[in-house]
């Protein structure tokens, strides 16, 4: 059954859609790097066992950055459907959407790639705003 939604919600959707993919695309990629850190010897099963220090560098950044994906963006799906919910779907909640969802996909490379702090941090800085944002707009439009 295909449900007729606004071209807002459509977009809406597909912004939390996308957020979803980029968790599932880390935790594809930590397979990756963990087996080839096992692959390559560079860790042992028993190092791993207690101590999740022993990964190497560069299967900790992937790592870090999975974890990241239950922080953060725990607060956009909650304003997502919140919005939805309340029928928020302007354009303006829209572009909030996207810019904190492309600001998530390049802080994840950075995060895993280079991991350069100042670039990161700005990155990471524009999805907050953008998510503080949203929040603030769905807060104004339902109590004013």
């Amino acid at each position: 059954m295909y449900v007729m939604l606004p071209l807002t919600t459509k977009l809406i959707l597909w912004a939390m859609f996308l957020q979803v993919f980029l968790t599932m695309f880390v935790l594809f990629r930590l397979g990756m790097v963990r087996k080839k850190a096992l692959d390559d010897k560079a860790v042992t099963w028993g190092e791993i066992a207690t101590n999740h220090s022993a990964w190497p560098d560069y299967a900790l950044k992937v790592y870090n950055n999975f974890v990241n994906q239950f922080e953060i963006p725990v607060l956009f799906y909650v304003g997502v459907l919140t919005a939805l919910l309340l029928n928020q779907n302007s354009w303006a909640v829209v572009i909030l959407c996207w810019v904190f969802v492309i600001s998530r996909w390049i802080h994840m490379y950075i995060h895993t790639g280079s991991n350069y702090i100042p670039h990161r941090y700005k990155i990471f800085l524009l999805g907050f705003i953008s998510l503080a944002l949203l929040w603030l707009y769905l807060a104004i439009k339902v109590t004013f």
